[in-house]
This record gives C-alpha cells, sequence and structure tokens, in this order.
C-alpha cells in the first residue's frame, strides 16, 4: 500500500487558522478593490426586507427565493443594526462552510490535498467577492457547501435521512432559483442509495412530486411578470445576459402561447441548429468564466485561476468514472446537469451562475491531485 505524507508537523487547529488567515487576507484584498455592496440586486432586497420591517408585507412575492438574505436584511432592520452586521454574518458563515469544505475535501483525498483545495477555496476572489456584497449568493454557496458536508457524512445511508434532504432542497430553492437546479442531482443519488426495489419506488414517487414542485416553482418565478422573460435570451440570442452574441445565427421559428414551457419546447423542437449552437457557446461562457468587459488585469486572473483548477478536475472526473466512489459520483452528475439547466437561460454578467458550483470543481480537482500522487507515490517506489 502507498503511504502519502501528510501535515506531520502542523496540528488540525493550526491548518484551520491559517485558512481562516488566508480567508481574511483574501476579504481585506476584495475591500480594497470593490468595498462593501449594498447597490443593484441588494438595493431591490434591501426594499423588500424594509417593507417587510415596515408593512408586515413582502411586497413582490417572487422575492420569496432569496427570503435567507432578505430574512437577514430585515432582522438588521428589526434590531437596529447596520446593514454591515448582515455583510459580517455571511462572511462568517462562509468561513465555517471554508471549514467544512477543508474537511469534505481531507476525507475524499488526504490532508495535504485537502489543505492545498481548501487554500483555492480560500482565496478564490470570484466565490468570495460575493460575501462583502449583500447579494444572495453568499448564502446560498456556503449553503451548498454545508449540504455536500451532509450528503457526504450520510453518504452510506443517504435513504433514512431522506426527509432531511427535502428539507435542505427545500432552503437551497428559497436561497435563490438556482437552487432548484441542484435538485434532479440528489434524486438521482438518492435512487440509487436505496437499498431495495420498495425505497426506489418511494423515491421515484418522491421525485416526481419535487420535480413537479420544481416546474410550478419556476411556473412561478417565469410566468408571474416582474420582467423575468424566459424566452428572451433565445429570441435575441443571448449569452451573456442583454449582450447579444456576433455569432451568426439561423432565423427563428418561435410561438408565443403565454406558457413558457410551451414556448421553450417549441422553440428547441423547431429550431435545433440554433439551439444547440447557442448551448454550446453558454457552456463556454458558464467554464470561461473571462467576460469581454473586465479587465484585462481580471480576465487575466481568472484564465490563470481555470489554467490551474481545470486539469486536476478532468483526471478527477476521469478518476470518478474508473472508481465509481458514489459521492464523486454525485458531484459528477451535478456537474453535468447543473451547467446544462444553466443554458435555458442566458448567461451572467459576473459569472453569477458558474460560482456555485465552483466548489464542486475544487473538490474534483483535489481528488483528481490526491489520484496523481498516489500515482506519482507508486512510480517512485517502483523505480
Amino acid at each position: 500500500m502507498v503511504q502519502q505524507k501528510d501535515l506531520p508537523i502542523l496540528s488540525q487547529r493550526t491548518v484551520r487558522l491559517i485558512l481562516l488567515a488566508a480567508f481574511a487576507l483574501t476579504h481585506l484584498i476584495i475591500w480594497k478593490i470593490q468595498g462593501v455592496v449594498y447597490v443593484d440586486e441588494a438595493a431591490k432586497y434591501i426594499r423588500i426586507a424594509t417593507s417587510l420591517y415596515e408593512q408586515g408585507k413582502f411586497g413582490d412575492q417572487k422575492f420569496i427565493v432569496y427570503l435567507p438574505v432578505i430574512l437577514l436584511i430585515y432582522c438588521c432592520k428589526l434590531l437596529q443594526l447596520p446593514l454591515f452586521v448582515a455583510i459580517l454574518i455571511q462572511t462568517v458563515f462562509a468561513g465555517l462552510a471554508l471549514l467544512k469544505f477543508y474537511s469534505i475535501a481531507c476525507e475524499i483525498g488526504s490532508k495535504k490535498t485537502g489543505f492545498i483545495a481548501a487554500i483555492f477555496l480560500a482565496t478564490c476572489i470570484p466565490i468570495h467577492r460575493w460575501n462583502l456584497t449583500l447579494y444572495s449568493e453568499s448564502i446560498f454557496i456556503s449553503l451548498l457547501i454545508f449540504f455536500l458536508g451532509f450528503v457526504y457524512k450520510y453518504r452510506h445511508d443517504l435513504y433514512s435521512k431522506k426527509y432531511w434532504i427535502i428539507a435542505f432542497s427545500v432552503l437551497l430553492s428559497f436561497s435563490r432559483p438556482h437552487g432548484l437546479l441542484f435538485i434532479p442531482s440528489i434524486l438521482i443519488y438518492l435512487f440509487l442509495n436505496a437499498s431495495d426495489i420498495k425505497k426506489r419506488i418511494r423515491i421515484l414517487l418522491l421525485s416526481i412530486i419535487m420535480i413537479a414542485s420544481l416546474f410550478a416553482l419556476a411556473l412561478f418565478i417565469f410566468e408571474g411578470g416582474g420582467g423575468m422573460d424566459a424566452m428572451k435570451p433565445f429570441k435575441e440570442s443571448h449569452v451573456i445576459c442583454y449582450i447579444p452574441t456576433k455569432e451568426k445565427m439561423p432565423a427563428l421559428d418561435i410561438v408565443e402561447t403565454g406558457s413558457v414551457y410551451n414556448d421553450l419546447l417549441y422553440y428547441i423542437t423547431h429550431n435545433k441548429v440554433h439551439f444547440i449552437k447557442l448551448t454550446a457557446l453558454k457552456l463556454k461562457s458558464f467554464f470561461l468564466i473571462t467576460r469581454t468587459h473586465y479587465s484585462t488585469v481580471q480576465n487575466t486572473y481568472l484564465t490563470v485561476l481555470i489554467l490551474i483548477l481545470y486539469p486536476f478536475t478532468l483526471f478527477g472526473i476521469f478518476r470518478v468514472v474508473t472508481t465509481k466512489n458514489p459521492f464523486l459520483l454525485y458531484l459528477l452528475v451535478t456537474l453535468i446537469i447543473y451547467p446544462l439547466a444553466c443554458t435555458l437561460q442566458c448567461d451572467d454578467w459576473h459569472a453569477r451562475f458558474t460560482v456555485p458550483i465552483l466548489p464542486h470543481i475544487i473538490l474534483i480537482a483535489s481528488f483528481g491531485l490526491h489520484q496523481l500522487t498516489i500515482k506519482s507515490c507508486k512510480n517512485n517506489n517502483e523505480l
């Protein structure tokens, strides 16, 4: 058996302190770059929270799918605390999520590769910039990491925790609409995790109920007004929202029936070439995360980031398929379903749709690095 040297000198307490120090330094850099952000989308959440505080009602019901950040702002108003306290709370929550991520990464690899993965996460500006922005991303990403920890902890008998999984899935769905897109992969994992046919039938029935609820909530979001037009990115060939693609695209055959699902299905079945080409461009935008409206320095940083991360991720994906580790297969299924689901809308200006999946990608990359170190150790022993 190949033995790897873990971190023999440093205690786990010291390692965690190093991670939190790197986390704090990263936030200091972000604060120097952008400060603390309370405008744009944050202003909408502040308005809804103010309405809830002053009038006891939500104002715009659509914002219920951003509930945690709105309730956080509401509590600040209720306790007469400055909004910076909300920023501080979600940053502390992100720090706790980092420590949880470290423990998961150590379990699926080694303490050494877990530390490297956690340092990568701790210093990942695209993720942590949202901790200093009063948007919904910060709490949502932290919840996703804790959800990963829950799934990993009970990976051998996840079926027994199915109702907790449902509760967590509902929480994610009401933290940000993209939480809906993480439900299919966990349902698949639950189905495969069930030990007998009766349990699988129950999971299948549960899946039908949850998928139906997912569609109903998506219908509520996209068909209830409020400026959300699910067909607009397809009609105007948007890869990134509000920026039409420069690629030459075929003419479209579309209908407007008043149902977003009917319109979308008609578009896909009658405009296959356009749909496939636009999907490919959206996937490219999703994974590259660079933007033409970013500065050269910012795009260079992001390019270096993915050049470091993605090779290990690709090797990790290959090893996940060959080793058939159930939890890692769950990560892989999520990595397939979530980006494809995101292509049913335009990509975000600041790659906000990519950011929630980055912890999953880093975990797969850390597994890839762990497998490479095992292979290297074996080769050295054979010399």
